[in-house]
């Protein structure tokens, strides 16, 4: 009697070693599984970040090419022909300024492309975004009378959130001069702000000539750009297709979503973005 329940406790802790065994050997497989699947896609990631740094690379310098290349047939026809037109050589001069601010945009825009990347987002507590918005309308007040564009500001006191400083700067930056650039017709724009339970809502607007549907779900893309239905004249010139991708990476940046939608009348373009409360 004592032999057999010997037995069956041996068995019936050999059983108990057996599945405990095989636990920890399905764990030890699922565990390599893993970290295979881990690997392969820190792999991919690692061949997608240089595939994207060469596109952005390139691009860059794709992008650099024409303004160069007008200034220095500005300047070349300049020094060729020094009995121009006191009125042609102006033009030529402001031609040149206007390609060199260019490519500075285009610097400042790839530098905060490279903080994006890099996630050097510097996150403050305390940080005024009623200030902020103050100081890119004052920055940008000269282009806004020029473009015949008001402002409409709906946004409440004491407007404070935790965020990166110069990043949110970027974002109601290139929100107001995407409408100065870029929004043919537009008398008006609005920056309107609405508090919810757990985000900061603002909503920028615009009753400009609009942007085709087709186009509303990639305006966030880098290097992306509208046809010229949507320019201001000569302003969209220097567009850069980055503006609105700074936008959308920035406001991702700080934890919150960025949409585009047509205007109520389905002209103009609204963008809506939150931030966390």
């Amino acid at each position: 009697m004592d032999i057999h329940l010997k037995l069956n406790d041996m068995q019936n802790s050999l059983l108990i070693i057996s599945i405990i065994a095989l636990v920890l050997l399905l764990l030890a497989v699922l565990l390599m599984i893993y970290n295979v699947k881990l690997y392969r896609s820190l792999s991919r990631s690692e061949k997608d970040k240089s595939r994207i740094k060469r596109q952005l690379t390139q691009n860059v310098a794709h992008e650099i090419k024409t303004p160069i290349a007008s200034i220095h047939g500005y300047l070349e026809t300049l020094v060729a022909n020094p009995d121009l037109p006191e009125e042609k050589r102006r033009h030529f001069l402001e031609r040149c300024l206007s390609q060199s601010e260019r490519i500075t945009r285009l610097m400042a825009y790839m530098s905060t492309v490279s903080r994006l990347d890099e996630g050097r987002a510097t996150m403050e507590d305390g940080v005024d975004l009623e200030r902020i918005i103050n100081d890119v309308l004052e920055d940008f007040k000269g282009k806004l009378d020029s473009a015949g564009i008001s402002v409409e500001l709906a946004i409440p006191d004491y407007l404070f959130v935790r965020g990166d400083q110069g990043l949110l700067y970027s974002v109601f930056r290139n929100l107001v001069e995407n409408a100065v650039m870029y929004a043919s017709g537009a008398d008006t724009l609005r920056i309107a702000c609405f508090r919810r339970e757990d985000c900061i809502e603002f909503e920028v607007s615009d009753n400009g000539s609009g942007i085709p549907e087709k186009h509303l779900n990639r305006i966030f893309e880098r290097f992306y750009r509208v046809d010229k239905g949507r320019t201001r004249g000569e302003g969209a010139a220097g567009g850069t297709g980055l503006g609105l991708s700074i936008v959308k990476n920035a406001v991702l940046a700080h934890g919150g979503t960025v949409s585009a939608s047509s205007g109520p009348s389905g002209t103009g373009l609204v963008v809506r973005f939150s931030l966390p409360a």
